[in-house]
């Protein structure tokens, strides 16, 4: 469905991916979403993150969030239907740092349903393990 090479330039990129999650620049967490932060080159996605001051607070559950970081993620922008009883094999190899503090992640989400995740949801913890 994502062909092989759309890591290979940024026109690539930009024909099966977009910036930010799929609705819009923050999520619960203390990070706003920036494409500055997201860089394709020699075939590979970047994503970076670096800490802010004096951004505007984000909302979660009618709550202020301070956002303390601007980060990168993408998501794909073709979706496909899993029957129930049916499956999809996918492959993905992901290089993650290990720092503290770090929390990378590779997520499958529902587009519409819940629990949002399909099934499950690839966290990297700081350990460098798989889950």
């Amino acid at each position: 469905m994502i062909p092989s090479n759309c890591f290979s330039s940024q026109a690539a990129f930009d024909t099966d991916f977009s910036h930010n999650y799929p609705w819009g620049t923050t999520h619960n967490g203390a990070a706003r979403m920036d494409s500055a932060h997201v860089s394709v080159a020699g075939n590979q996605l970047s994503l970076t993150a670096e800490y802010v001051t004096g951004q505007s607070d984000a909302t979660f559950s009618n709550k202020p969030l301070e956002i303390d970081y601007l980060s990168g993620t993408v998501h794909a922008k073709e979706t496909f239907t899993v029957a129930k009883t049916g499956g999809y094999d996918f492959s993905a190899q992901v290089k993650a740092p290990v720092a503290k503090g770090t929390r990378p992640a590779f997520w499958l989400t529902a587009v519409q349903g819940w629990p949002p995740e399909v099934i499950y949801s690839i966290w990297l913890r700081t350990k460098g393990t798989v889950c």
